[in-house]
Order: C-alpha cells, then structure tokens, then sequence
C-alpha cells in the first residue's frame, strides 16, 4: 500500500571499490521503496563514474535506474579529478534544479576532493 503523497529522501554512501553486490542490492532497494512510494529523491557519493559511458558498471547502474523510471540530475563533475560521483536521483513529483557545484566550501571545511552540490527541491503535490 502506498503511502499518501510523502517523499522518501535517502541519502546513499558506496565506498569506491565495492561493486560487488551493490548494482543488485540497490535495484531490491529500488524495487521495495517503489511500491511503497510515489515520490522519492535519493542523494549521494555513489563513487561510480556517471561520466563515463564506456565504463561497464556505470552502465549497468545507469540502466538499472532506467528500469525503475528514475532520473539522474547531476551533470558535470563533482570531484576534483572531473568525474560525476555524487549524484541526484529522483522520480515522481519531485522537481530538481541545480543551483551551483563548488569545491571551495567542502574544501575549506576540510573535506578534499568532492565538490558540494546545491540543489533546489520542488514537492509538486
């Protein structure tokens, strides 16, 4: 039974080398949350290269997202080395915008590396 009208926000941390599991693990993830809720937004260092359209299991997460009609938002890099690792990723009646990625303020907050990402979120209910 679904829910009336909430929004699940999740927050997601994969460690860059553990792939195994986590594309089938993610997907029963998405699976159990999707008939639970309409509307749901999910944020995160995912350490996957988004960017990279010959990298195999960003693919398969890409597709996987796909299946489930979900959309990733982040576009550009959001690390220092100029891949897209943090990610927005929503479906249903949520809208994003971006508003800005700096690498400034985590930098200066001691956090090396990761660009902050600002979005703007809309509930459209």
């Amino acid at each position: 039974m679904k829910s009336a009208n909430p929004c699940l926000v999740l927050t997601v941390y994969r460690p860059p080398r553990l792939k195994k599991g986590f594309i089938s693990e993610f997907g029963e993830l998405l699976s159990k949350i999707t008939i639970e809720f309409d509307s749901i937004l999910i944020s995160g260092d995912f350490n996957i290269h988004i960017d990279n359209t010959t990298d195999h299991f960003a693919n398969q997460f890409t597709d996987m997202l796909s299946t489930f009609d979900f959309t990733q938002h982040t576009a550009g890099p959001t690390h220092n080395q100029g891949h897209t690792l943090d990610l927005v990723i929503s479906k249903g009646n949520v809208q994003t915008h971006l508003i800005s990625l700096s690498l400034d303020i985590l930098t200066l907050l001691g956090v090396p590396g990761h660009i902050l990402v600002l979005i703007l979120i809309l509930l459209l209910f």
